[in-house]
């Protein structure tokens, strides 16, 4: 059978590895080595001479023009159809017309059920004999002849295509429209192109650790498969040593041959849980599994405490999550020092310092500990109701430290009983901004790149707006100000 193979670029990674599955058949995908008219010229050609059009689904196909084009172009002209899921179902609204149409499987990975569905799919259309006529695609004019475009549009378009974070819609635009670029040698063609191919392979890199990474933390949460999912990890880190937004690190810091394990239950002054309950609300976006975290962010005194330890800040085992972390380390071997009581939130310490100061304490306390993911720390702050704040929908000043509060420097982590959050958690509004495990947004699984974390919560120096439940900053992670602080959770183990 002669298959052509749909997908977004960025998803091009699992399309090379599915067209490997499917070597019995003719199998053509589109590797963007055409440029120009030529390069659609290609795609027509081929849409003629397949016979079978399978649609790699994930966000990214379903909002690409092209791929758009390309699947109408294919099922107006009689071709047969396969969608093929690549990304969970929850991620990916599948188009109304392909919403009847039975779909291969593929989020959960390369599986040899998967595989055996597209296989089987194929082998039923060959089995009834299909045939195809070439010169048979059903074209408009403007599929034949694509209209002329005025280049300042083309420019705009791409521009704001790179803005929102759709790579491969601006290197197509770039590439197609090159001869109407040729015509303004002011514009500097080549280094947008160049910067949007950086940025694409970026995220395709990003877009297949993710989907590598996801059945990995499934073995690793389960006891009976974590040393399993420990290998895989292994295996998975030599590629993407900083890809980690579960903090599977955390669990390493526990079980790492030759760590002994701690003689006795190493605890914090102050450190105390709230317990999490795992959630299934009206809010997907805050949708989580139970937890514990700190009921207050953590203090000038706790964190003296990894500083003082022999064990401690000093030793370079904390910070190997990261080649960034560590040569962050190297340059900065002293923290910056506390200027503030001991029992105010600990600030001007940034997302390396609080990554290694959760490795320490895990290994310590025999605990699983870490920063909270962007959609953890909404959840403890929010609770099972929509709410702006931590104690309901209504700012008051006898509630969090913020400018309104004219204070200028932070409190005690324990000054506003009348702000805490539905599970008694105390300071998620005002004193100070607290980082999180990863990139914000939370109601979406889009990630903004690893060199970038999200902070929440609002600072002494923020409006009250800025405190509001909902609302983030992404920062890079080196970042250390008076006005950012951290606290922790405590995983099931």
């Amino acid at each position: 059978m002669r298959l052509f193979l749909c997908y977004a670029r960025v998803d091009k990674p699992i399309c090379i590895q599915i067209a490997d599955k499917l070597s019995i058949h003719e199998v053509w995908y589109d590797q963007r080595l055409y440029v120009g008219q030529h390069w659609w010229r290609e795609i027509l050609h081929r849409l003629d001479w397949c016979e079978v059009f399978i649609y790699l689904l994930s966000p990214d196909s379903i909002n690409s023009k092209y791929c758009r084009d390309e699947f109408r172009i294919a099922r107006d002209s009689g071709r047969y159809i396969i969608p093929v899921l690549i990304t969970p179902d929850d991620e990916t609204p599948l188009p109304e017309e392909l919403g009847e149409i039975h779909y291969a499987d593929f989020s959960k990975g390369i599986t040899p059920e998967a595989v055996a569905t597209l296989l089987n799919a194929i082998h039923l259309i060959e089995r009834d004999g299909v045939t195809v006529a070439n010169g048979g695609l059903q074209l408009t004019v403007q599929d034949r002849f694509p209209p002329q475009r005025d280049v300042t549009e083309i420019i705009a378009e791409a521009a704001k295509a790179l803005d929102d974070e759709r790579y491969d819609h601006a290197i197509h635009l770039m590439e197609r429209h090159k001869k109407d670029f040729e015509a303004w040698p002011m514009l500097p063609y080549d280094e947008i192109l160049i910067e949007a191919k950086r940025r694409l392979d970026k995220q395709t890199r990003e877009r297949e650790a993710a989907r590598l990474y996801r059945p990995i933390a499934e073995l690793v949460q389960h006891k009976a498969t974590r040393r399993f999912g420990f290998e895989a990890f292994k295996v998975f880190r030599k590629s993407y040593p900083d890809y980690d937004p579960e903090n599977l690190v955390a669990y390493f810091t526990r079980h790492r041959p030759g760590n002994p394990p701690p003689t006795r239950r190493y605890t914090l002054p102050m450190l105390e849980w709230c317990p999490i309950p795992g959630s299934h609300s009206d809010q997907p976006a805050l949708e989580s599994g139970r937890f514990a975290i700190s009921k207050y962010a953590i203090t000038n005194e706790q964190f003296n405490e990894f500083i003082r330890a022999s064990d401690g800040y000093s030793q370079t085992r904390w910070w190997d999550f990261s080649l960034e972390a560590l040569k962050w380390r190297e340059e900065n071997p002293a923290p910056m020092p506390a200027n503030t009581p001991s029992n105010h939130p600990r600030t001007n310490v940034n997302w390396y310092q609080a990554m290694a100061f959760c490795r320490w304490l895990s290994y310590k306390s025999g605990l699983t500990i870490t920063l909270p993911t962007s959609r953890q720390w909404q959840r403890a702050a929010s609770g099972d109701k929509r709410r702006l704040y931590p104690w309901g929908n209504k700012f008051h000043t006898n509630c969090a430290n913020t400018k309104e509060s004219g204070i200028n420097s932070t409190t005690p982590v324990n000054a506003y009983p009348n702000g805490a959050s539905p599970y008694g958690v105390y300071g998620m509004a005002g004193t100070c901004w607290e980082w999180c495990l990863h990139a914000g947004p939370v109601d979406s699984n889009k990630r903004e790149g690893d060199n970038v974390r999200a902070i929440h919560g609002g600072s002494y120096i923020s409006s009250a707006d800025r405190a509001r439940i909902g609302f983030h900053y992404n920062l890079n992670p080196e970042y250390l100000f008076s006005s950012i602080g951290f606290r922790v959770v405590r995983l099931p183990s």
